[in-house]
Formats: structure tokens, sequence, C-alpha cells
């Protein structure tokens, strides 16, 4: 089972249609999303989902962040206080979580200080969702950048888990593959999902990331074992 799907989708009513199609196919829990280019007066609502959004502004830096929560999931929206563009929620699935989409632009150094003021606002265990426009061996690039040697240290400093798998996540013009896109999480998150790129851009031009739930698998061969067994 699809909990997250997440996903720079560089616009989101350019690709609403590929955005519906994802979901009828993995049917998520919660979608994060960066880069929606949707102004407060323009959101968009996805049907059986609530919608929590940083809307895109003015500043050319401001590029739109979403949280979409299947209506079955409770949750609670966490009032962040950043000069971040971020959106958060607390939300019950097998256990209370609370869930962060993010988006940092390339065009500015993010500091240490920020990422840290940003989670202690989130209650743990939780998991930091989106385009963090870093460079790092750390979650398979072959260098380090300036932001991502600023997240190297914010992850190690904090004891966070990554849970990418090294697979790329963004496509550049030149059609060469980077790895900008980050899930990060607390150490208990850690062996909850199994986390994979789609094989599609779907209309953008960052690779659609799906975190599934490693309970499905445990009990299946739970399962598996029982019948083996009687």
């Amino acid at each position: 089972m699809v909990d997250f799907l997440q996903w720079n989708i560089r616009g989101q009513r350019a690709n609403n249609r590929e955005l519906d199609i994802l979901l009828k196919h993995y049917n998520p829990s919660v979608v994060a999303l960066q880069e929606t280019l949707t102004p407060a007066t323009k959101e968009l609502y996805i049907n059986n989902f609530s919608c929590l959004s940083s809307p895109a502004a003015g500043d050319s830096n401001k590029r739109g962040v979403s949280l979409y929560i299947k209506n079955s999931v409770l949750f609670d929206r966490i009032p962040i206080y950043s000069d971040l563009e971020v959106v958060a929620a607390r939300i019950s699935l097998n256990k209370s979580m609370s869930v962060c989409s993010l988006y940092l632009s390339p065009s500015k150094v993010v500091s240490k200080a920020q990422l840290e003021a940003l989670i202690l606002q989130l209650p743990r265990p939780f998991l930091l969702l989106g385009d963090f426009n870093g460079h790092s061996p750390y979650w398979g690039s072959d260098v380090s950048n300036t932001q991502g040697k600023v997240i190297e240290d914010f992850i190690s400093d904090h004891n966070l888990c990554i849970l990418n798998t090294g697979s790329p996540t963004f496509c550049a013009s030149s059609g060469s593959l980077t790895h900008i896109d980050v899930s990060i999480c607390d150490p208990s998150l850690f062996l909850e999902f199994e986390w994979q790129v789609h094989s599609d851009l779907c209309g953008s031009d960052h690779f659609p990331i799906l975190l599934s739930s490693n309970r499905d698998v445990e009990e299946s061969s739970n399962t598996f074992w029982k019948f083996l067994t009687r």
C-alpha cells in the first residue's frame, strides 16, 4: 500500500490529469507536492482529499507547496513559523506522525538554523518530504554542493535518516539525471517504508516518489508462514 506520494509537480494545473492517474493507480493516503505554482485564489481541490497549502506568491522563490490528505485519515494542521516554504500536518495512519512538504529554492542557500527551527515545531516522529535542491552522496549524488552540505550536517547533527535509495529524482533539460528530491525521517520511521521512484516523469521534470508501507509485506509474510506451519 502506498502511504505517501511525494512529487515536485512543476505546475499542478498543467499536470493535474497525470496526478489524477497516479492517485487512481496508487491510492495514497497523503500527497506531498512541491512547485504547485498555484496562487491562493486558484488552489485546486481533489475529491475525497483535504488540502493544506502554502500558495505560490509574488516572490519568485515562492513556488507553492501542498499536502493532500485523504478524508479517511485523521489530521491536524501544524502551524509553522518559518521563512522556508513549507506546510505540515499531524496525521494518524498506523501510528501518529508529522509530515511536512518542503521546497528549498536553488537560488538561496538554506541555513542549518532554519532547518533546526522547522523540526522544533514538528512533533516527533516526522517525515520531511520535498525538493531540497541540494546535491550529496548521502542521497545519491556524485558530489555535494553548498546546500547539500548544509543538509548533510543537519541530518548528521540530529541523527535523522534518509529513505532515498540512490535512484535519481530529477531530469534536467539536457537529459542528465540528478538527485535533489529527498525523503528524511526520524529513525523510528526508517523501517516503516519502502522508497521508490516512479518510472515516468508524468509531465514534470521530477519523478514522482512513492513511500509504501512495509506493514503489508510483513503481514503477507506472516500469513504465508502461518499457512506453511499450520
